[in-house]
């Protein structure tokens, strides 16, 4: 950042320059005088040398990746009061009411690496402030002050609230699961084969959470209506529940690469070859696709100037940022956020008249396993899907549909504020309303939008 500079103002030369909060250099202009020579020179041959780095951690002390971390620094404008009219001797006056267009403010951004670090190099020395940003998720420190040069790294934590969990909940064990015979498809009715100390236990009002079992893939969170018996059996009735519901307190983050692995079921567009790519480590998605026919208007296969084409080659890989934060049974943040790396290759192809033609197509689902989190010793489980969209122009978006105790359908990732209700991240759509969660249980949230 150079700091001197010039402007022709009324026939005048005036020089100006840039102070920003760096201790050496913030000198008032009752100081600078037109015989400062030579903290003028200091001035102007002042460059960019110092650095600074650190890391962003999670609860467990894990590195995040995929954080932009800023660094910024407010800027004043001084004047020197030093006019040179070239038709007089040198004169001093107070200038400073020739205004120039110049910003007030400049940052410098980084984003954290696969290990949760990150590195500012050539920064001008001076106090800054430095903070992470990623989603909604909090970091503790919410922003530090630096005085660069330092040697001292700039750490950052995501914010994880100590968790409390409602004592009365009933927290299902493997000895009770496996007595699971039935749950019907709406999810309402438990059929248990015999009982247990623990479902003797249970009443109605009680919150049930349970993780991934053979009866429950999911794993389960509801409320308990009513307790019944038949031929032996013990039936639980159920209704919804939310996580707020036997949460209390508590904080949960948790980033997954998702790879294809981890499928449990695939559909695809016919046409369509969904295949490993030829990667190393295995996290590749890649899909083929061979003159496949999205449109054809009428339905006649021998007739192609009525059709829309789809060829070419798609890969990319995937990542999920789940961000949970609930305070005094009240939730403040969930986020889901997909991170897509792509590289596309596919064209649409057709002689039709696409401008203005805003179809997409969904080549491609993908369900994935389970993922499950722990909030002190209760199981959270959320379900990955995954839409692959192609738009008319051949742009591919990612789409994630992730089922948690709340039904949540999104493109890219959603995200649910106490102050603001529900919305897709990165723009706003009017589908999504300022309802509390528990108005949604049973609802479908959908967002047309997506990392392409």
């Amino acid at each position: 950042m150079k700091s001197i500079g010039s402007m022709i103002i009324n026939g005048l030369l005036v020089l100006f320059i840039l102070m920003s909060s760096i201790p050496a250099l913030a000198q008032s202009s009752d100081n600078l005088l037109a015989s400062d020579i030579s903290a003028l020179e200091d001035i102007a041959s002042f460059e960019k040398s110092s650095v600074l780095s650190g890391s962003v951690t999670d609860g467990d002390g894990q590195g995040v990746s995929g954080v932009t971390v800023w660094i910024v620094s407010k800027m004043e404008m001084v004047y020197l009061p030093l006019v040179i009219d070239p038709s007089s001797r040198s004169t001093a006056r107070d200038t400073s009411s020739n205004q120039l267009d110049i910003p007030n403010e400049f940052s410098f951004s980084s984003q954290t690496d696969a290990f949760g670090n990150y590195f500012f190099s050539s920064l001008p020395d001076g106090t800054f402030t430095v903070y992470a940003e990623l989603n909604n998720v909090v970091f503790t420190p919410n922003s530090k002050s630096v005085s660069v040069p330092t040697s001292t790294p700039c750490n950052f934590q995501v914010t994880i609230r100590t968790p409390v969990v409602d004592p009365s909940a009933d927290i299902i064990t493997e000895a009770t699961n496996q007595y699971l015979e039935s749950v019907s498809e709406d999810g309402v009715t438990f059929a248990f084969s015999q009982t247990t100390t623990q479902i003797q236990s249970i009443l109605p009002g009680d919150i049930i959470v349970s993780g991934v079992s053979d009866r429950s893939p999911a794993g389960y969170l509801r409320r308990v209506v009513a307790v019944d018996s038949e031929a032996g059996k013990v039936v639980l009735v159920t209704e919804p529940a939310v996580l707020e519901d036997f949460i209390e307190d508590g904080s949960v983050f948790v980033q997954e690469t998702l790879t294809p692995a981890d499928i449990i079921s695939t559909d695809t567009y016919q046409g369509i070859d969904f295949q490993y790519a030829p990667d190393a480590k295995g996290t590749t998605f890649s899909y083929i696709v061979n003159d496949l026919v999205l449109v054809d208007l009428y339905g006649d296969s021998m007739t192609e100037n009525d059709q829309i084409k789809l060829e070419g080659k798609v890969d990319f890989d995937l990542g999920l940022d789940i961000w949970v934060d609930i305070e005094n049974n009240i939730l403040n943040n969930i986020t889901f956020a997909g991170r897509v790396e792509t590289d596309n290759k596919l064209e649409v192809y057709s002689e039709l008249e696409l401008a203005g033609f805003d179809e997409e197509w969904i080549i491609a689902s993908h369900t994935f396993s389970p993922i499950t989190i722990f909030v002190s010793a209760a199981p959270v489980v959320f379900l990955p899907r995954l839409d692959v969209v192609v738009g008319a122009d051949g742009s591919i978006n990612v789409g994630w549909s992730t089922s948690v105790p709340q039904e949540l359908k999104m493109r890219a990732g959603v995200e649910y504020l106490g102050s603001s209700g529900w919305h897709p991240i990165g723009e706003f759509s009017s589908e999504f309303t300022k309802e509390e969660p528990q108005a949604m249980l049973e609802a479908t949230l959908k967002a047309i939008m997506g990392c392409s």
